[in-house]
């Protein structure tokens, strides 16, 4: 056999295990948010982003989702749930915005909770919005704790005054 300069080309078994890799400036899911999505996210960041841009740019994307959802008054119910680092701007510690295998994908999960905190808008309607249909349409509407509905209420005087 003839010698050359990667051996590992020899061997009929993949250097690494492919059903284990991921790049190594991938990050998500988060717990508790499991359901992240292309759509919309892919027609803005298409195909495969570099390293400098899944760390910086997905960081810069999620600060823009922390900073309307503090400005709407929907934050707070979720925050203590977030990985350590997300509120402060860690980079690769996105919520909103994970990258897996070089691409972007947008947290459904957590938009979807916010959207319930929105009046005139709901979790079902985000979804149909993305999703083209709701998931479970037998599904019961998802009940805000008592916390939350101060929040709703909250909002609806802080956007008309």
């Amino acid at each position: 056999m003839a010698q050359h300069a990667f051996p590992e080309l020899d061997s009929l078994e993949p250097p690494v295990d492919l059903q284990m890799w991921r790049p190594d400036w991938d990050f998500g899911p988060i717990e508790g948010f499991p359901v992240y999505t292309r759509a919309n996210i892919g027609e803005v960041i298409p195909g495969l982003m570099s390293p400098l841009g899944a760390s910086a740019g997905t960081n810069v994307l999620d600060q823009g989702f922390i900073l309307v959802a503090k400005l709407l008054g929907t934050f707070e119910p979720y925050r203590d749930r977030l990985p350590p680092g997300v509120v402060e701007g860690t980079a690769g510690m996105g919520a909103w915005v994970g990258v897996f295998y070089g691409r972007a994908y947008l947290n459904l999960s957590l938009i979807t909770e916010g959207a319930d905190l929105i009046p005139g808008t709901s979790a079902a309607a985000v979804e149909e919005q993305y999703l083209g249909g709701v998931r479970n349409p037998a599904a019961p509407p998802r009940r805000l704790t008592f916390a939350e509905r101060r929040i709703k209420l909250a909002v609806i005087p802080m956007r008309c005054g």
